[in-house]
């Protein structure tokens, strides 16, 4: 078990020491602590796309980022971590950061090309349990091995200590194919949420879906497979996962056009308890979290559909809407041109993030924004009612918060990517190319 920064592999200079507090104070910027106030940013570039596209915090509130890059990355003036070195290819990407944004350790996980595909690797979920441990879901080409023995091309799951050290990785076979969206560790067993096409095998045997379709899986944290769930209703998509304190699951996703947007309720055992939808739109419901008797869900749809019994109207935007945990509806808004991730802070706070064009309203009015590309946004609304309490907005030429993660505190921490520049707070930041750059923003609760 590891408890604290350094046991979960801070290098010498430590933030408690002076190396450490001058480091820190090198490269992270605060400013004034209001609602939502951006804290710290941590960004890099390089000559090709990258991102980071699923975040987690852990038990001491540091932070575990998960992405991909290809050849190398140049972090932000100020860290002290060095550059980040990848082969070319598409690599994994998973870096731990303490709660102040000193960058603590980095590990880099590449697959070899073999004659027929070159080597690739691409993250798609991550997760953490109480002692710190990683778990990541993701998909290759070529020949994937974390020192337990190679794995053909396909999708895996590894298991991490708190230091990035591998502990154990398994692929999951077949003739199909399996992209895992989320993850989540709940007492003691790892649930995994995603799309599958074909045939594979998850641990128990072949498991085949005659088309493209939603799959729930609950594994021992070991990676034993405990049961598998495919859609029964032929749903297209997986992609939001979250649990409540009774261990039920809700799994938000998407359908084949012309189908709505879906969000399931799922006992600890597999079997769906009830279904929602929003009737009369189009989209992906990309996440959903749950706080107390509510449960949102947020993405991006099209067109308008009935909400306790009114007419909520949506040309193309981002939505956010709550249930109760039996299924009733509570309150439902469109908020900018879409919504990528929500989580929930325990304190009656749901955290949002996406993107906006100028002129979109987010809760306070039309929004100016850079008007060249797609602005960021995080908001914070009441879980009960949906009220506003604050609204960041972030100027880019095409930035996207990929994911979010909320401390009990409030805080909350966003990653993605952007394009030639964004303002995180500090000021513009230039790169001269329109490759996509990582990015981690911290903000205030």
């Amino acid at each position: 078990m590891c408890v604290g920064l350094i046991a979960c592999g801070a290098p010498g200079g430590g933030p408690g020491t002076d190396e450490g507090r001058e480091a820190l104070h090198a490269h992270v910027s605060r400013i004034e602590e209001e609602p939502g106030a951006p804290r710290w940013s941590w960004y890099a570039g390089g000559p090709d796309d990258a991102e980071l596209n699923r975040v987690a915090h852990d038990r001491d509130g540091s932070i575990v980022a998960l992405g991909n890059f290809e050849d190398f990355l140049t972090p932000r003036p100020g860290d002290t971590g060095g550059p980040i070195t990848g082969t070319g290819q598409r690599s994994l990407l998973v870096a731990r950061f303490s709660p102040e944004g000193r960058r603590l350790w980095t590990r880099v996980f590449n697959a070899t090309s073999t004659e027929s595909v070159t080597g690739e690797v691409f993250s798609s979920a991550l997760a953490l349990d109480g002692a710190g441990n990683i778990y990541i879901a993701g998909f290759h080409e070529g020949v994937l091995d974390f020192g337990h023995g190679p794995i053909p091309s396909g999708a895996f799951l590894v298991k991490l200590d708190c230091t990035g050290r591998p502990l154990w990785s398994t692929g999951l076979l077949g003739s199909g194919d399996l992209q895992f969206e989320r993850l989540l560790v709940d007492e003691g067993e790892l649930i995994a949420a995603g799309t599958v096409s074909g045939t594979v095998d998850l641990g128990g045997g072949p498991l085949t879906a005659p088309d493209r379709r939603g799959v729930l899986a609950k594994f021992t944290t070991g990676g034993a497979l405990r049961w598998a769930l495919l859609d029964p209703e032929g749903r297209d998509s997986y992609l939001g996962l979250a649990v409540d304190t009774d261990e039920n699951l809700y799994v938000s996703g998407a359908d084949a056009f012309p189908a709505p947007p879906f969000l399931l309720k799922v006992s600890p055992k597999g079997t769906i308890l009830w279904s929602r939808s929003l009737v009369g739109a189009t989209g992906e419901l990309r996440d959903v979290a749950v706080c107390g008797d509510r449960v949102v869900i947020a993405g991006s749809i099209q067109g308008s559909f009935i909400f306790r019994g009114q007419t909520i109207p949506s040309p193309f935007g981002g939505v956010v809407a709550a249930y109760t945990r039996k299924g009733q509806e509570r309150w439902a808004k469109i908020v900018g041109t879409n919504a990528h991730s929500v989580a929930t802070d325990g304190r009656g706070g749901v955290v949002l993030g996406g993107n906006y064009r100028p002129g979109d309203d987010l809760g306070r009015g039309p929004e100016a924004g850079d008007p060249a590309g797609n602005n960021l946004y995080v908001a914070k609304f009441d879980y009960g009612d949906g009220a506003l309490r604050w609204v960041r907005t972030f100027l880019s030429d095409g930035a996207f918060a990929i994911d979010l993660a909320v401390r009990k505190d409030g805080s909350s921490t966003a990653v993605g990517a952007f394009m030639s520049h964004v303002d995180l707070g500090e000021g513009r930041i230039d790169y001269p190319s329109s490759y996509d750059h990582p990015f981690i923003l911290e903000l205030a609760p």
